[in-house]
C-alpha cells in the first residue's frame, strides 16, 4: 500500500533515493532534492541502462536542489548539466562506522585488499597486472560478485592463481579485520565520485594506493599514495613504496571522524533543503 504524498505546505520536500520517474511524478507538487554521487552514467554510458539515464536526466531537470557528494562531482555536473549545477551544493558523506579491525595472525603473509566492483571503469585488470610485477604479496578481493571468466583467465595467464583470494561478500567485522591486516587498500578505478573503501581503510589506520583521479585527489589527497590510471607498473611501484613505509602520515581514527563528520553532512544537506524550499 503506497502512502499518499503530503500536500505542499511550504515545509515538506521530497528527497528520492533513485531516479524512478513514475514514482517521482506522484510527488512533483513538492519541492524535490536529489543526490548525485558521480557522473559515471554520463561518462561511461556502456555501464548504464539507457532508460535509467533518460530518467535521471528528467529528474535532474525537475529538481529544486541537488546534493553532490564531492566538489569533483559538482565540477562534472557543471560539464554535463550546467543548469542543474546552479542549484547544487556539496555535502561530503560522513565516515562509515565499521568495527575496529582485529590484528591478523603473526604469520599472515602480506596482501593487498580490493573492495567492491571490478568491471568497466574500475579497471581491475590493471590491479592484476600490477600484482604480477610484485613478489611475495597476495591480493584479497571483497565484494564485486564472483570472478568473471575474463578475470579468471587473466589470473591464470599472469600466474597469480596462488596469490589471489576472492572472499565474496563479508560481514562488517570481517571487512574491518581484512583492512587492518592489509599492506594497503588498492584501487585502479578511472572514475569515482567519492571513494568509501579508502576512507574505511583510513579509519583502520591502513594506507591506500589509488589512481590519480580528481575525486580521489580531493578526498584522499593528504593520505593516499597515487599512480597514473591504467599504469600497472606505477601501481606496483606505489605498493612497493607503501610496503617500505613510504606513504604519507596517516591520521588517527578520531581525526578521520572529525574530517568526515555526519553532523557536517546533515548541516550541508539541510542547506540544500532550504534552497529547495526557497
Amino acid at each position: 500500500m503506497h502512502r499518499k504524498p503530503p500536500v505542499d505546505d511550504g515545509e515538506t520536500l521530497y528527497h528520492p533515493t533513485w531516479y524512478h520517474v513514475p514514482t517521482i511524478l506522484a510527488w512533483k507538487h513538492l519541492p524535490i532534492t536529489v543526490t548525485i554521487h558521480d557522473l559515471i552514467p554520463e561518462t561511461w554510458p556502456a555501464v548504464t541502462d539507457a532508460r535509467q539515464l533518460a530518467d535521471r536526466r528528467k529528474v535532474l531537470a525537475m529538481s529544486n536542489s541537488v546534493v553532490c557528494v564531492s566538489q569533483s562531482t559538482l565540477t562534472d555536473l557543471a560539464i554535463h548539466y550546467p543548469e542543474t549545477a546552479r542549484k547544487a551544493t556539496v555535502s561530503l558523506p560522513g565516515l562509515p562506522e565499521l568495527p575496529v579491525g582485529r590484528p591478523n595472525l603473526p604469520d599472515q603473509k602480506p596482501y593487498l585488499l580490493h573492495v567492491g566492483k571490478r568491471g568497466a571503469y574500475k579497471d581491475f585488470i590493471t590491479v592484476l597486472r600490477g600484482l604480477a610485477l610484485l613478489s611475495d604479496i597476495s591480493l584479497v578481493i571483497v565484494g564485486g560478485g564472483t570472478l568473471s571468466s575474463h578475470e579468471r583467465e587473466m589470473i591464470a595467464e599472469l600466474n597469480l592463481s596462488n596469490r589471489v583470494v576472492a572472499e565474496g561478500s563479508v560481514e562488517d567485522q570481517r571487512l574491518a579485520d581484512l583492512l587492518v591486516g592489509a599492506v594497503a587498500l588498492v584501487s585502479a578505478s578511472q572514475a569515482e565520485g567519492f571513494g568509501l573503501p579508502p576512507l574505511e581503510a583510513l579509519a583502520q589506520g591502513i594506507p591506500s594506493v589509488l589512481t590519480d583521479i580528481p575525486a580521489y585527489r580531493e578526498i584522499h589527497g593528504r593520505w593516499a599514495t597515487f599512480f597514473p590510471p591504467k599504469d600497472s607498473r606505477g601501481l606496483a611501484e606505489a605498493v612497493e613504496s607503501v610496503s617500505r613505509g613510504g606513504h604519507p602520515p596517516l591520521p588517527s581514527r578520531d581525526e578521520v571522524r572529525r574530517s568526515f563528520s555526519w553532523t557536517e553532512t546533515v548541516r550541508s544537506t539541510v542547506g540544500s533543503y532550504e534552497m529547495a524550499l526557497g
